[in-house]
C-alpha cells in the first residue's frame, strides 16, 4: 500500500513537470574543500557547510529549495494523506 502512494506521489510530480513546466531548475550548492582523514583515508566532505543550519548560505538555500518544491508538492494527491499518517507517526 505504502508503495502505492509513493507511485502516485512520483507519477504526480513527473506529471506537472511534463505538463508545460519544463526541467527543474535546482538552486546551485556550492562546494567546499572540505575532508577528513580517517585511518589514512581522506574522506571529502564538500557539504559540511550546509551542517550549520543557522546560517545565512544554509538559510537561503533551503528557502530556495522550498521555492522549487512547494509547488510541486502542493499538487500531490496523496499529500493530505501522508501528512495525516506522518502526524500519527
Amino acid at each position: 500500500m505504502k508503495l502505492r502512494y509513493l507511485l502516485t506521489m512520483s507519477l504526480a510530480v513527473t506529471a506537472v513537470v511534463a505538463a508545460g513546466q519544463g526541467p527543474l531548475r535546482y538552486p546551485q550548492t556550492p562546494q567546499g574543500p572540505v575532508s577528513d582523514n580517517y585511518h589514512g583515508t581522506q574522506v571529502a566532505d564538500p557539504y559540511r557547510w550546509m551542517e550549520a543550519t543557522d546560517a545565512p548560505e544554509v538559510k537561503a538555500w533551503v528557502a530556495a529549495q522550498n521555492e522549487l518544491a512547494r509547488p510541486l508538492l502542493e499538487t500531490l494527491p496523496q499529500r493530505a494523506w501522508v501528512k495525516r499518517r506522518l502526524t500519527q507517526l
